[in-house]
């Protein structure tokens, strides 16, 4: 495998192309991969040459190797309990200042009532 990969160091734009044809850097942003032209930068060649020489299908399973300790899935549980019991805790706040408000609103309306009709 390590001759794949020194021959994949110094590759040609022509053999990264198949690699990265659907990125596409944003107009008028700099872009640390790819130069104005669309030509990966020298000091990504290795890289890219080093994922091009491995291939999609050795990537995805690299990826689906990556350990996730189960305690990372505890906290996220946590976290999304805590987010969803804020979310209600201020919707139910909100709520009841509504209700304050509308109440305030009326009694106003029937302090006014009261005072223009014993004035």
């Amino acid at each position: 495998m390590a001759t794949n990969l020194d021959a994949a160091v110094e590759p040609s734009n022509a053999a990264l192309e198949p690699f990265v044809a659907g990125y596409r850097p944003l107009p008028g942003v700099f872009d640390e991969m790819m130069d104005g032209d669309g030509r990966v930068r020298p000091h990504w060649q290795p890289f890219l040459a080093m994922l091009a020489a491995l291939g999609s299908d050795e990537i995805n399973r690299r990826v689906r190797k990556i350990p996730l300790p189960l305690s990372y899935a505890y906290g996220f549980v946590a976290a999304a309990l805590v987010g969803a019991f804020t979310i209600v805790g201020l919707a139910g706040s909100y709520t009841r200042m509504l209700l304050k408000t509308e109440s305030y609103n009326q009694v106003r309306e029937e302090r006014e009532t009261l005072r223009k009709d014993y004035k």
